[in-house]
């Protein structure tokens, strides 16, 4: 994906671009590979975006802007509430925020097995305590 160029040609910081990275990523894995979700998920005692409610939520989310830390993060976090896939969406947003941190020169991160807990921690508590993800 890097080597062919395909992040370069996608617009950043749009589902669109989301639902290709899906689907390049995904498509030999599963059916529904870059198609947004027609059910309702959850995690947890965590309800993400009701599906009725998803394309209004995905508009709202490409237009916020990402050329700061805390705006990457607050994107990347309103994209993982919203998930518009059935599965993946933390992956492909993960790879999302490695290449516009890389793109702003900001020094990109990667999430370890060890450090997921408070990953998951950030990733709830982001609206209420922004900043908490940038304690690690």
């Amino acid at each position: 994906m890097f080597e062919n160029g395909l992040l370069e040609k996608l617009e950043p910081g749009t589902y669109e671009s989301l639902a290709a990275i899906h689907k390049y990523l995904f498509d030999e894995i599963y059916d529904f590979a870059g198609e947004i979700r027609e059910v309702n998920l959850s995690k947890g005692n965590f309800r993400f975006t009701p599906a009725m409610y998803l394309e209004a939520a995905l508009q709202s989310i490409d237009k916020m802007p990402q050329s700061t830390f805390d705006e990457i993060i607050e994107k990347y976090v309103e994209m993982n509430v919203a998930h518009p896939f059935r599965d993946g969406n933390g992956r492909v947003g993960r790879l999302i925020m490695f290449k516009e941190c890389l793109k702003y020169n900001i020094v990109p991160f990667i999430i370890e097995d060890n450090l997921k807990l408070f990953y998951y921690r950030g990733l709830k508590e982001w609206n209420r305590e922004k900043g908490c993800e940038t304690e690690l």
